[in-house]
């Protein structure tokens, strides 16, 4: 009778002889370097494409932090701007209300010659002021406008309307249609019957 795990153990690898089991081992080591190379090349790709994406981005930061910091620069100008044009507007003030005194003093006067030569200036300046987008607010003789006027003052004067400016104590000013400063006046009374 035939020993059938007797010959099936014959053709077993690890009874085979030394030359099967070298071929079979090269060709297992051979399959397993193949394997490695491959996988390394594809890592070799894949840090090749994440190194060039890595460049970018950091391009892209370099390129951010330089609009980041000329972005900065003219925010720093944009507030010496402003605070240059304050200034300027403190001066103007400063400037309007000493001639404003004077013009408002000579009205007061009896020399029509003074009153004729400051009401020139006055309304040049004024001109001039207009032409840079500064204008006064007034309003003698028109109804009292909150948005653009304070009344320091309230008085009852018989032949004047109800709420109608008298007289501008201090002019405001305007930039460009903005209320810089209201105007100081006197208001006629508002009476009941005007409700």
């Amino acid at each position: 009778m035939i020993d059938v795990q007797k010959e099936i153990s014959k053709h077993h690898p690890a009874h085979m002889g030394g030359e099967i089991e070298e071929k079979i081992l090269d060709f297992a080591i051979s399959r397993a370097v193949d394997a490695f190379a491959k996988e390394i090349q594809r890592l070799g790709k894949f840090q090749f494409k994440t190194g060039q994406q890595l460049e970018e981005v950091i391009a892209l930061l370099e390129e951010e932090k330089e609009l980041s910091d000329v972005l900065r620069e003219y925010k720093n100008r944009i507030k010496a701007f402003d605070e240059e044009r304050e200034s300027l507007f403190r001066g103007i003030m400063i400037l309007g209300d000493a001639l404003e005194d004077v013009y408002r003093y000579v009205l007061r006067s009896e020399s029509k010659e003074w009153i004729e030569q400051l009401e020139m200036v006055w309304k040049n300046a004024g001109e001039q002021l207009a032409f840079c987008g500064i204008s006064r607010v007034e309003g003698t003789g028109q109804p009292f406008n909150p948005e653009y006027q304070t009344a320091v003052k309230v008085e009852d004067r018989p032949g004047f309307e109800s709420g109608q400016v008298l007289e501008v104590i201090r002019s405001g000013y305007l930039y460009r249609g903005a209320v810089v400063r209201k105007a100081e006046v006197i208001v006629n009374k508002i009476t009941q019957e005007d409700f």
